[in-house]
């Protein structure tokens, strides 16, 4: 049964492909006849645009045909394979029934209804005749069938979708052909008002060569008796206006050349002032540096200011300080002159002269030293800052102890008359050192010391150690100003 199902169905394939082939056959041929004669008789009769809707026309019905003849074949090879699915249906389930009506649930031994027996199956034992009698002949049969069956449902379906698609088409077509009838027709009108639009202008056009025509015969009647007056008359007018432009165009000659000398002018005028800016430019350059420098040195001249106020006011705490100690010093020997002859005041007014020399040494070095600290660079300045360090570690400004100085009780120390006191022997009044009082250099000689008081010298030495204390502070204070 499948090997007849699969001839009937490459059978109904090659009659298919026989009706088509045979509908390109012959569409063709009548067509071309037809649009043989038709197009003969339209280039005779009608105007191009009756040929393009004819053409249009047949075309569609080319169309038309085809599918109409495509749909028949379809249809007809749809209903022939819907017969011959029923036939083997119907087969089958004939043979069927007398497979179900001749053997029973109790028999082992087939019935005699059962007429087809394979020849091969008489020499086969009882066990592989009753397999081979369950497995039914007609089930390959059958499976084919339902394949071919459910192949043809879906050659079914897909004939319907390409029917409808080809009606999709036709609509399609059938729309276009009627847009292309409607421009058709709008072509038609547009044609023959241009028709109309050419004819008129034809006329107009002819009917103004005619007027033409009759201007240039008149013109030709009067040309003989108008030509030699129009000719002097054009003569005059060109040597005038040549003329006219040679006058004119030395004008502009001349205007050019001026025109050129200013611009000569105005270019170097232009340099000059180009050259000029230029200087400006870098004077105001030179300017502008010169004021950055004078400000950065106004800067540093306030800074030198702010350290010498600094500077100044540090001294005159020092000059303060010293004035103190002065005047101090100068308390304690007024309370001492009462014991002028003891050993121990004048032990006590050497060190006073030492420390008041070694302050006012101390006083000038630091000036000294800080007007260097201002002049000089750096490494003015870290000698300065270590002679200064060097200055105030070993000065250091002490006021003079009090226990090398001490203010002697009036109650114990009573004034000693001059009788009963013998003036003191040279050694316990040892002259004091050069380098720190002047004025006590001068040797004093042995006999001469009961001569000189001494509350005399020692007023001597303070006031002129506060007349140098004095000197160098206005000279200290000069040179400030100075600076």
């Amino acid at each position: 049964m499948s090997g007849q199902s699969g001839v009937q169905r490459s059978q109904l394939g090659r009659r298919g492909e026989a009706a088509r082939a045979e509908l390109r056959k012959q569409l063709p041929v009548s067509t071309a006849g037809m649009e043989s004669t038709e197009a003969i008789d339209v280039e005779e009769t009608a105007p191009r645009h009756a040929v393009l809707e004819s053409a249009l026309v047949k075309n569609l019905k080319k169309q038309i045909t085809c599918l109409e003849m495509e749909v028949a074949v379809l249809k007809g090879t749809f209903k022939k394979e819907a017969e011959l699915t029923g036939a083997a249906t119907g087969d089958t389930r004939a043979a069927e029934a007398p497979r179900d009506v001749g053997f029973a649930p109790a028999d082992t031994v087939p019935s005699a209804t059962h007429a087809r027996v394979h020849p091969s199956t008489l020499w086969v034992d009882g066990s592989e005749k009753e397999a081979l009698r369950r497995e039914s002949p007609y089930s390959a049969n059958a499976e084919s069938l339902r394949a071919t069956a459910q192949r043809l449902l879906h050659d079914n379906e897909a004939l319907e979708v390409r029917l409808q698609c080809e009606q999709q088409e036709r609509q399609k077509l059938s729309m276009e052909n009627d847009s292309l009838l409607l421009a058709l027709r709008e072509s038609c009108s547009n044609a023959e008002e241009t028709h109309r639009r050419l004819r008129e202008a034809l006329g107009a056009l002819n009917t103004e060569q005619k007027k033409r025509r009759e201007m240039e015969d008149k013109l030709r009647v009067f040309a003989g008796s108008l030509l030699a007056e129009e000719d002097a008359e054009c003569r005059e007018d060109v040597f005038s206006e040549k003329e006219y432009y040679r006058v004119q165009t030395d004008r502009l000659r001349v205007a050019q050349q001026d025109s050129l000398a200013r611009i000569e002018k105005l270019e170097k005028q232009l340099k000059t002032e180009r050259t000029q800016a230029a200087e400006v430019e870098s004077r105001l350059c030179a300017a502008l540096e010169e004021v950055r420098r004078l400000s950065g040195l106004a800067s540093e001249k306030t800074g030198v200011y702010e350290s010498l106020d600094k500077g100044c006011t540090g001294m005159c705490a020092i000059l303060q300080m010293a004035v103190d100690d002065c005047d101090r010093l100068q308390h304690q020997l007024r309370q001492c002159q009462s014991d002028v002859f003891s050993p121990a005041s004048s032990v006590s007014i050497d060190e006073t002269l030492r420390g008041l020399e070694q302050i006012s040494f101390t006083l000038k070095k630091e000036a000294v030293d800080k007007v260097s600290h201002e002049d000089g660079g750096k490494a003015s300045k870290e000698l300065s800052l270590g002679s200064a360090d060097k200055a105030t570690e070993e000065a250091a400004f002490p006021p003079p102890p009090a226990a090398t100085v001490p203010p002697p009780p009036e109650a114990t120390v009573p004034p000693p008359p001059e009788a009963t006191v013998p003036p003191p022997p040279a050694a316990t009044v040892p002259p004091p050192p050069a380098a720190t009082v002047s004025t006590l250099v001068v040797a004093i000689e042995p006999a001469k010391v009961q001569e000189i008081p001494l509350h005399n010298t020692i007023d001597d030495e303070l006031e002129a150690i506060e007349r140098r204390i004095r000197e160098e502070e206005a000279s200290l204070l000069a040179y400030l100003n100075i600076r």
